[in-house]
């Protein structure tokens, strides 16, 4: 296969007017998620036209990416690729709607094969033994390694051979339908927004009071506002442990050089003092919103709340054994143990045990229906009928 490293904007133009007449292409992203910078970052595009392997650098001087952004949006050419979850996330956060995307790992999913990796899966399937290094490179990093090009370039070569082995198993089987269904769903797919509080977990709320509670969220919003500045990951910035114990002790800014592992820049005297500075400011804005010094930040349930939740996680879970799988074991027994977990997993479970039937495809419909009357279930109490 031959690799071609794109890395000036007219090399990029030349590729754009090239795939513009193409039917398909296949398609893999390279990216950083707040590990090694700051933000959701795409490093690299991997495109592959059945013969040439054209890796894009996102972030080479003068290249821009947003130009190669029609191509995804053109509902004519079809892109395939593997697992495209987060790579639709990072479009979608840099402003492109995909369209005619087509996910290899679905498909492999519905004929039951397990939830395996692109590796295991080009080697199961095809028979091929690619590289398994470099998952977890820095991409930012520059200039790119030998080996890293290469696995970059793996990620996309086989990909047109698994798409058309797979397809040719889902004719025969009548499931082409699903496949597309899920398809149209998955183009749906959303960004997830950058949040500060996104770091915190429910536990950190233990203890806190809601002065204390507001105080914390502010010390966050700023490490967030710091991250972005300095282009680097939160965690790199302020230790999160730290601003727990000093939204809760200001007396803790004494230990701030010890334990609170700021940023170089950071680790100072000033920014000490401008902590302590923000961590009183906060706490006085939070006294004067009326916030209690004494009040939890998120009070205890009732017993009356808690006896009504415990009544319905137990109704869910009755539901759930007695109801639903039974039909996930029908399910298993005809399509295979992998292909009905994917179905009708955990989650699609306890939607359909609380009614919530909004997400629920017209395939997954007509299978619950198909099997639900195999296994003698009747699901009038959930709200769907049998067809």
């Amino acid at each position: 296969m031959k690799i071609r490293y794109i890395d000036k904007q007219e090399e990029l133009q030349k590729l754009i007017d090239y795939l513009t007449l193409k039917e398909r292409f296949a398609i893999d992203l390279e990216f950083d998620k707040n590990r090694f910078q700051y933000g959701f970052t795409m490093c690299l595009m991997q495109v592959y036209d059945g013969a040439v392997c054209y890796i894009i650098d996102p972030l080479a001087k003068g290249v821009e990416i947003r130009s190669f952004f029609p191509l995804i949006e053109d509902a004519k050419i079809q892109k395939v690729g593997f697992e495209l979850g987060e790579d639709l996330r990072l479009f979608h956060s840099m402003g492109c709607s995909v369209r005619n995307i087509y996910d290899v790992s679905i498909a492999s999913k519905l004929l039951d094969h397990s939830q395996i990796s692109l590796v295991n899966a080009i080697e199961r399937i095809l028979g091929i033994t690619t590289s398994k290094g470099s998952q977890k490179s820095n991409w930012v990093k520059r200039p790119l390694s030998e080996t890293q090009l290469n696995y970059a370039a793996e990620d996309v070569a086989y990909l047109f051979e698994l798409k058309d082995a797979l397809e040719k198993t889902l004719m025969e089987r009548n499931m082409l339908d699903w496949v597309e269904e899920e398809r149209r769903q998955l183009e749906n797919v959303e960004s997830t927004e950058q949040d500060a509080l996104s770091h915190l977990k429910a536990k950190d709320s233990n203890g806190f009071t809601q002065v204390e509670w507001q105080v914390l969220k502010g010390l966050m919003e700023m490490r967030e506002d710091l991250a972005k500045r300095n282009k680097r990951p939160a965690y790199q910035v302020l230790d999160k442990d730290y601003l727990l114990e000093l939204a809760q002790d200001e007396s803790t800014i004494r230990s701030f050089h010890q334990k609170a592992r700021p940023l170089r820049s950071l680790n100072t005297e000033a920014f000490k003092t401008q902590l302590l500075s923000q961590v009183k400011q906060l706490r006085q804005e939070a006294l004067d919103d009326g916030l209690s010094l004494s009040d939890p930040a998120f009070p205890r349930q009732s017993k009356e709340e808690l006896r009504a939740a415990r009544t319905k996680k137990k109704l869910e879970e009755e539901t759930i054994d007695s109801c639903l799988k039974p039909i996930q074991q029908s399910l298993k027994n005809v399509i295979g143990e992998h292909a009905a977990v994917y179905i009708m997993g955990n989650r699609l479970m306890r939607e359909l045990a609380l009614g919530d039937l909004g997400s629920l495809l017209a395939y997954k419909k007509a299978l619950i229906d198909e099997h639900a009357a195999l296994a003698g279930v009747d699901l009038s109490s959930l709200g769907i009928e049998h067809d």
